[in-house]
């Protein structure tokens, strides 16, 4: 006589209850999807946290500027001579150096680009009534992706808008050029991210002050390839 054993069973295959290859693939599958999703939910995640990161320091660099001008009275100059408030040139790009010299000059330092002009008129190397720093460590002239920002004083022009500018993911290293959008209609950088258009009509500002502007107008770039644009006025 058969005599039941304690514990577990054998059973043959008859009786086997479990997954079948079919089943066991598409569990596989769901994994790898949830996988798969959530890399992509971190992923954009990280992409955030460099853009709210990047919009902080600009922020900070906004009001960096605005003490400068109460202080000082007007914006920085870098030109030889100039008495004007307004200018086509400002900080962190070709016309003022491809690096954050300018920027650490006018905000931290207090040296102005030229003796004798506007900024120092008795020509003592010191930007007359600067009473920085303005703010507390140069890493704030860069933004999350290691890359300066530029400024640009449009004050006072009827086609632009004055604005301090992130590169975004794709731009380049002190030592070369700003890399500012390009967008199809528009004749220079100027045209692509500062004109009046640009703001009032293609990229409205947010709550806050910003807007994206991809690259080519092309909304697809809105991830991977955009101009990050505070705006100053």
């Amino acid at each position: 006589m058969n005599k039941r054993k304690k514990g577990f069973t054998l059973l043959d295959s008859k009786h086997l209850t479990g997954f079948t290859l079919v089943e066991l693939m598409l569990v596989v599958v769901i994994i790898g999807i949830l996988m798969f999703a959530g890399a992509l939910k971190f992923k954009d995640m990280r992409s955030q946290m460099k853009i709210d990161e990047t919009k902080a320091k600009m922020k900070a660099i906004q009001v960096a500027i605005k003490m400068y001008y109460a202080d000082v009275g007007h914006f920085p100059v870098l030109l030889a001579g100039y008495s004007s408030n307004w200018s086509h040139t400002g900080l962190g790009e070709t016309s003022a150096g491809n690096d954050t010299s300018k920027w650490v000059d006018y905000l931290i330092n207090g040296v102005p680009n030229s003796v004798g002009n506007l900024e120092d008129a008795n020509s003592d190397g010191k930007i007359d009534n600067w009473n920085g720093p303005y703010v507390e460590n140069e890493s704030i002239f860069k933004d999350a992706w290691e890359h300066r920002f530029a400024w640009r004083n449009y004050m006072g022009n009827d086609s632009f808008y004055s604005a301090i500018v992130s590169q975004g993911p794709m731009g380049n290293d002190d030592g070369n050029s700003f890399r500012f959008i390009t967008r199809s209609g528009a004749s220079s950088p100027a045209a692509a991210v500062f004109a009046k258009q640009v703001k009032d009509e293609l990229y409205p500002p947010d709550e806050e002050g910003f807007s994206i502007i991809p690259q080519n107008g092309d909304d697809k770039n809105l991830e991977t390839d955009f101009n990050i644009v505070l705006w100053l006025e």
